[in-house]
């Protein structure tokens, strides 16, 4: 079926000095009761799912899981917005069979995701889905962030500020509770992160980078390359949050340290499928299944999210095996480990079904 595509035209007005914000204040965490209240106010909320992409065309709502969400809706999803706090895990069969793709925010295309036009059936739980303690995971994952304004450009150095809003802390503190989401289930495997600094820095030809490792790391996005993507009509918004879901993945995925470190590919692979399991496939991401499995970034990222759909909790298992203080060195073995088969079989499978 035809589906219209639509942009989001991010407007920019404001004019600002450059100036360094820090906000320092500890996390907080809820109790169990309001934890509790939390999870069942996510859970009780409408899931909604649209004919076309980016939330057009016909829609239905639902609250609870569907086994089947009958004849006039069976393959015809092609978007959905999540709510808050909730994951969403749709299935390509009745009943919960088949194929499965697991959202943790709203989706605006399904296309790139392998799912489009192909749900039958879908779950709606509250936080990881995982059975974990969410308030545990979210209260572990809300690092204090720093935000450094080095552009001394006002139009350029407000862009990011029109998205994040002002409190830039919350922003990034929502980002990293949903990358942990993503990738964990239990508190008790999330690695130590705790502190970010975010540079907003002029610097022609870059598009963004993390450094530091640990408790703290710096991400640096240009804010030469966000005012490119405004000057194409692009969606600004879209564009920074992907940014910082791949950047923030950094921090808290896991990448076998004491044993080397993991492939290079496979650790860029991993945080662009957290942004693209979180909503943000650049425009005209496509699968690629040219290459190898380990080049990194989209064409390991969809790779990955095919493995994912095939294999119950792939990912996470996935992430799980390149733990830091396993005293193990991570190979590729860990494919075969959790889905019986090597890793270039996996890739020849995956380049066939393209």
């Amino acid at each position: 079926m035809p589906h219209r595509f639509t942009r989001q035209i991010v407007a920019f007005a404001c004019a600002c000095s450059a100036a360094t914000a820090s906000w320092s204040a500890p996390p907080q965490t809820q109790s169990f009761g309001k934890a509790a209240a939390a999870a069942a106010a996510a859970a009780a909320s409408p899931v909604c799912f649209y004919a076309d992409i980016n939330y057009q065309g016909a829609s239905f709502c639902g609250s609870a899981n569907n086994g089947w969400v009958g004849r006039t809706w069976n393959d015809r999803i092609s978007s959905v917005k999540v709510p808050a706090g909730a994951q969403v895990t749709l299935y390509e069969h009745a009943n919960y069979g088949g194929r499965s793709l697991v959202l943790n925010g709203d989706n605006a295309n399904l296309v790139p995701m392998g799912m489009n036009d192909m749900a039958s059936s879908f779950k709606l739980t509250a936080g990881s889905g995982g059975g974990g303690n969410t308030s545990e995971l979210d209260a572990k994952c809300t690092p204090t962030v720093q935000l450094s304004q080095e552009d001394t450009d006002p139009q350029r150095s407000r862009l990011f500020l029109d998205v994040s809003g002002d409190n830039p802390e919350a922003f990034m503190q929502d980002i990293g509770r949903k990358v942990c989401r993503t990738l964990y289930r239990q508190a008790s495997e999330i690695r130590n992160a705790s502190r970010v600094r975010l540079i907003l820095r002029y610097a022609p030809g870059q598009v963004a980078w993390k450094s530091g490792d640990g408790a703290d790391i710096t991400v640096m996005i240009s804010t030469d390359h966000l005012q490119r993507v405004k000057n194409e009509n692009r969606d600004v918004g879209k564009e920074i949050k992907g940014i910082l879901f791949h950047e923030m993945t950094h921090m808290y995925q896991q990448d076998d340290r004491d044993g080397r470190g993991a492939d290079p590919g496979l650790i860029e692979g991993i945080a662009d499928t957290v942004r693209f399991k979180n909503g943000f496939v650049p425009d005209g991401a496509q699968p690629n299944p040219n290459g190898n499995w380990n080049d990194g970034y989209r064409t390991t990222a969809f790779f990955l999210l095919w493995l994912d759909q095939r294999y119950d909790g792939f990912i996470y298992r996935l992430n799980l095996t390149m733990d830091g203080q396993d005293g193990k060195v991570w190979t590729p073995d860990a494919f075969r480990a959790i889905t019986g088969k090597p890793v270039d079989q996996l890739w020849a499978e995956y380049r066939a079904a393209q």
